[in-house]
């Protein structure tokens, strides 16, 4: 895919969603950003052999991560701000590398975004997905629950304070009005302080 924002951006937020599905062995690069003149200002690629993200800026600066290993999908997001002099990468949410300096000379006309190289030991699939461009954070993407299993009452568990009367009158009223089955509950003896919580 490829972007033509018109015109140069000083301020650029890059996000998308990315799953290294079974990627495997060498690297591929995810997005090159260009200047007006076609001259490549920031490169982003990934290593499938470490789980590693990683962005070069024309200016010779870079950012990098590791990827989370006990996530399919993660959100990259790339900010380059030009008139601020900083960069900045998130994944999932998090802030995990910045660099500053004197980056005027990278501001961004056009996008691409896809797997447009790649290294000839790389393997397997790799899943790009909801790319947006903005001049402002974006953030992570909040994915609804979309298990098999999560309108099935007989998967569910109810936990209850036993040393509570009112959590187990509570208990035994969600489990009528849900039809969570009695082996599906759960009730432990905790604190009923005051501020403890009840359910």
């Amino acid at each position: 895919l490829v972007h033509d924002l018109g015109s140069e951006q000083s301020l650029l937020h890059l996000r998308w969603l990315m799953n290294p599905a079974t990627a495997s062995g060498g690297w591929v690069i995810l997005s090159f950003g260009f200047d007006a003149a076609g001259d490549q200002v920031f490169r982003v690629t990934y290593d499938a052999a470490t789980k590693a993200i990683s962005v070069n800026l024309a200016t010779g600066d870079a950012l990098a991560a590791t990827l989370p290993s006990d996530l399919s999908w993660h959100a990259i997001e790339l900010k380059i701000d030009t008139v601020g002099g900083n960069a900045a990468l998130w994944i999932n949410g998090v802030s995990v590398d910045t660099a500053s300096g004197g980056f005027g000379s990278l501001t961004t006309r056009t996008v691409w975004l896809g797997g447009i190289l790649k290294d000839a030991n790389a393997s397997g699939d790799l899943y790009l997905d909801e790319w947006v461009i903005a001049q402002a954070y974006i953030g992570p993407v909040l994915v609804a629950t979309s298990s098999d299993y999560a309108d099935d009452p007989t998967r569910w568990l109810v936990v209850y304070n036993t040393a509570d009367a009112d959590s187990v009158a509570w208990s035994e009223h969600y489990r009528q009005a849900r039809g969570v089955p009695f082996a599906n509950l759960l009730g432990l003896n905790l604190p009923t302080a005051a501020g403890a919580h009840r359910h």
